[in-house]
């Protein structure tokens, strides 16, 4: 048998009432339900805590260390449950949190600031992954929550939707493409596109109807920001998604086409398990992270010339 935080209270209660009567009323018990715990703590423990005088106690000496620090677990654990027991606070909880490197960039300096500013009793600690390291981090239980541009379709995850994310063609700052654009149609071996492993990679191709005999001809970059100085330098053209604007195009270097109805673009989701206990204050990082986002598109995300876009606000 193991000492019981009950018993502990008990004990507590009886040094402080030396009465059995006044410390189980003072403990919302009985008297022999308190009695008969005290028996059991006596009895595993082999020598008696509490000299008794009828219905008054007095600790013994052995009794009085005994209840000296049974009273600093009793008190911790007090510390414990004020700390994290309540439903509305979430203090000093540090969640670890994974974005995909076409998002992370454009996203984290604007977000992280309102995170901190609205969540400050929260920590977060932040890395890049790519979309499939990412979702099994979550899954794993290595990471607590992640912004990516997929929908998992895992009935074991909450996947939330944060914005849409429309693609512009960017092209050299001379180029003569006019817009808008019809994807179909564009020069396939001049698209340059980021390398295995990332989604947008994917989502470019589906657009551009890039087949497996095109896959291996085409150039793989490991950033965006790798891409967009090969098109600055008339290398090529690729699909920018509208998040990534107002860094990778701020230079005037690059021009920016709009799509040809029905266009092409990404959804943003944000995901987190759904046995997570942390499921209120993931929808509300949820919720900051879709007004941060959608306040850093440009509503015009095309145009005709090269141009410099103003900073967002946070």
């Amino acid at each position: 048998m193991a000492i019981t935080l009950k018993q502990m209270r008990y004990a507590l209660a009886l040094k402080h009432h030396q009465h059995f009567g006044k410390a189980a009323e003072a403990s919302f018990v009985t008297q022999p339900a308190l009695s008969q715990q005290m028996t059991l703590l006596e009895e595993h423990l082999g020598w008696s805590i509490f000299e008794r005088m009828g219905k008054s106690v007095i600790p013994t000496p052995r009794g009085r260390a005994f209840l000296a620090e049974i009273d600093k677990i009793v008190q911790a654990t007090a510390d414990v449950e004020e700390q994290f027991a309540q439903k509305d606070r979430q203090t000093n909880v540090q969640i670890s949190m994974a974005l995909i490197p076409t998002i992370a960039p454009y996203l984290l300096p604007n977000l992280l600031p309102e995170l901190n500013k609205q969540l400050s009793s929260v920590s977060f600690a932040v890395g890049e992954r790519t979309t499939d390291e990412l979702v099994d981090s979550i899954r794993s239980g290595k990471c607590d929550v992640g912004i990516l541009a997929t929908d998992t379709n895992d009935e074991r995850l909450v996947s939330t939707p944060l914005f849409a994310d429309p693609f512009v063609l960017a092209v050299g700052a001379h180029d003569e493409i006019w817009g808008p654009v019809d994807l179909s149609k564009i020069e396939r071996e001049k698209l340059l596109l980021l390398s295995e492993g990332h989604c947008l990679r994917d989502q470019t191709m589906d657009a551009c109807h890039i087949g497996s005999e095109l896959k291996q001809k085409t150039f793989a970059a490991t950033s965006l920001s790798t891409i967009v100085e090969l098109v600055a330098n008339n290398m090529g053209m690729t699909l920018l998604p509208a998040i990534s604007l107002r860094r990778e195009t701020v230079s005037g270097r690059v021009r920016t086409i709009s799509l040809e109805s029905p266009g092409a673009g990404r959804t943003v989701y944000m995901v987190w398990r759904r046995s997570s206990p942390l499921h209120d204050l993931f929808e509300r990082v949820s919720d900051i992270a879709k007004q941060v986002g959608k306040g850093l598109l440009i509503e015009d995300a095309s145009a005709h010339q090269p141009h410099t876009i103003p900073v967002a606000k946070s």
